[in-house]
């Protein structure tokens, strides 16, 4: 890894920091069920179904292939199948929730 990379991971833990903080001291009121199945001026969920499929897939795909670290860190070509399946699998299932 580059030490450019270590820097962005401090501002990236320092930020989630400051958010969290500020989360804790505005105690901003979250006005959302865990399931509303008769949204008003809701898209339908048919198609929606496989744009969330696609960002998985796509997301997955790119952290296998994307990232310059992927290859150094297999000892195997065909374990990357695996790795990008189970990013596509995770990054479904992340856009899901």
């Amino acid at each position: 890894m580059q030490p450019r990379d270590y820097i962005n991971g401090h501002e990236l833990f320092v930020v989630m920091g400051v958010l969290t903080l500020g989360l804790i001291v505005s105690r901003p009121a979250i006005v959302a069920p865990a399931l509303n199945l008769d949204a008003v001026g809701a898209p339908p969920l048919w198609p929606m179904l496989f744009i969330t499929i696609a960002c998985g897939a796509i997301s997955g795909f790119h952290s296998l292939v994307a990232s310059g670290t992927t290859s150094k860190q297999i000892s195997r070509e065909d374990h990357a199948l695996g790795i990008g399946y189970g990013g596509m699998l995770l990054e479904g299932m992340l856009a899901t929730k």
